[in-house]
């Protein structure tokens, strides 16, 4: 039977003193910046295909975002690198358009920099980024740089979007608020990706899309096309896949650390698929050898719903994935949410 959900005014201590933490991310944390996977689906529609916006809409009713990206792709008949640099383009487009170009210039060279570069102009970024709404991200990211700061046991950061605003905007607190000049992310962007220690890995989870007009060396560390997750037929792929570099990433980080969910609806079915796996063998180890452990391992962020029903439904439906909810009010207190539960 599915828990009852968490409050923040019946929040304790998640995290004991000493164990490892990770997070995971989903495209909810970069809203209003970054369009969802479904607004980045019907762009891609119509600046590859000449699309109208009502009939981008309209297919949407029809198709899975990964299903419109597929289709987009084939009937555009665009050359790989040319396609990708509409989906760039389309990704990236909120928050570049109407920049003057120095402003742009700029704020492509913080989203390009892997480490709190004191020479990047970080406080403009953070303006720019806040211009249309301050996104949860910006939370998130606070918390992780004050948890490594405090050496509170944040272990990695599993993302499941394609662009790079949260890893950013934690390059921008460490220097703004900390002045730490030196690398504290490594990206994962592949199987052979390094991680050093002292570093949080940050997993892009469904690879990476190059940043806009950034430079030969961003684009190359960036750019992750051979491994994005977007289209069917890459999705499919990973689907039917005995093993990948991300099940193996997950499935690792989810076993040893105890995960917190932001941003997520948790209708991806690999990801489901993986919890699914991972819940079952947590609970034949714990009936086999009697332990009193609790079956819930990892806890999903999210805003509650008005209506209680609908409340208990959500709670039914990651119970089985090994999934406990907390609720929260309003996107505001996920700061809060994280401060109690690792005790910041």
């Amino acid at each position: 039977m599915a828990k009852t959900g968490l409050t923040l005014d019946k929040l304790d201590l998640l995290v004991p003193e000493g164990k490892t933490w990770s997070i995971c991310i989903g495209a909810g944390c970069s809203l209003p910046i970054f369009p969802t996977w479904g607004e980045l689906a019907q762009a891609i529609l119509q600046s590859t295909c000449g699309v109208t916006k009502k009939m981008a809409c309209t297919i949407s009713q029809y198709l899975s975002p990964d299903i419109i990206i597929q289709s987009a792709y084939d009937k555009s008949q665009l050359e790989a690198t040319e396609f990708a640099e509409h989906l760039s383009s389309s990704l990236y487009h909120r928050l570049l358009n109407n920049l003057s170009s120095l402003d742009k210039k700029e704020i492509i060279k913080c989203l390009s920099s892997t480490h709190p570069d004191p020479n990047r102009k970080w406080a403009k970024f953070i303006e720019v980024v806040t211009q249309h709404g301050e996104p949860s991200a910006m939370q998130v990211a606070r918390i992780i740089t004050e948890a490594y700061v405090k050496n509170k046991g944040l272990e990695s950061i599993l993302s499941f979007n394609a662009e790079v605003l949260l890893c950013s905007l934690v390059n921008a607190i460490m220097q703004i608020e900390h002045k730490h000049n030196t690398k504290i992310l490594d990206y994962i962007t592949e199987p052979t990706s390094s991680h050093y220690k002292g570093r949080i890995s940050y997993i892009f989870c469904h690879g990476s899309v190059a940043i806009p007009e950034s430079s030969r060396v961003a684009q190359k560390q960036f750019n992750s096309l051979d491994k994005l997750v977007f289209s069917e037929n890459e999705y499919l792929q990973l689907a039917n896949s005995s093993y990948s570099w991300q099940s193996s990433r997950f499935i690792n980080t989810l076993t040893t650390n105890t995960v917190f969910f932001v941003g997520l609806s948790f209708k991806d079915q690999n990801i489901r698929r993986w919890l699914a796996w991972i819940h079952e063998c947590r609970k034949q180890a714990i009936n086999k050898f009697n332990n009193q452990h609790d079956c819930t391992a990892h806890y999903w962020i999210e805003k509650a719903p008005n209506d209680k029903g609908v409340k208990t439904w959500i709670e039914s439906s990651v119970a089985h994935l090994g999934i406990r909810m907390i609720w929260i009010s309003d996107w505001s207190e996920i700061e809060q949410v994280f401060r109690k539960a690792i005790k910041l």
